[in-house]
């Protein structure tokens, strides 16, 4: 965009500008969704922590929600507040938990998909429930800390 601006002789037409500064809005709005997303999904193995599912949970949904406007899916979300878990390597859990809400969203073509976290038999159980994508569980079932 910068490029085209410099490369040319004379002021842009205002709709020109307009196009120019839809461009530079959308690298923008690109650059912070890939940082979002290596924030969350870590290529190196961590050490074992403590993990607030309840609190992991948005977090997923917000970093695919444009893929879920773009296919037209609404997610939901029911989370029972300070569900911590203990993992051996939490950059795992994150992708075990975008795993099967990336299939849903993926499968979804405007239907509706909810994402729960609660507890269940001292386990803090997350669940995505929608159409099913090719992703395998649904479900990560984990002890309670």
């Amino acid at each position: 965009a910068e490029r085209l601006r410099r490369e040319r002789s004379g002021p842009l037409s205002p709709a020109q500008e307009k196009s120019l500064q839809a461009m530079r809005d959308q690298v923008v709005r690109t650059d912070a969704i890939l940082q979002r997303f290596v924030e969350f999904v870590s290529p190196r193995p961590e050490a074992p922590g403590s993990v607030d599912l309840s609190a992991l949970a948005p977090r997923a949904i917000e970093l695919l929600g444009h893929q879920a406007r773009r296919n037209r899916v609404q997610v939901r979300s029911n989370l029972e507040p300070g569900l911590r878990v203990r993992v051996a390597d939490p950059a795992e859990l994150r992708r075990r938990v975008l795993e099967p809400l990336t299939a849903a969203i993926a499968a979804g073509g405007g239907g509706e998909v909810v994402v729960t976290v609660v507890p269940e038999r001292g386990r803090a159980v997350y669940r995505v429930e929608g159409p099913r994508g090719p992703s395998g569980d649904l479900e990560i079932s984990l002890p309670l800390e």
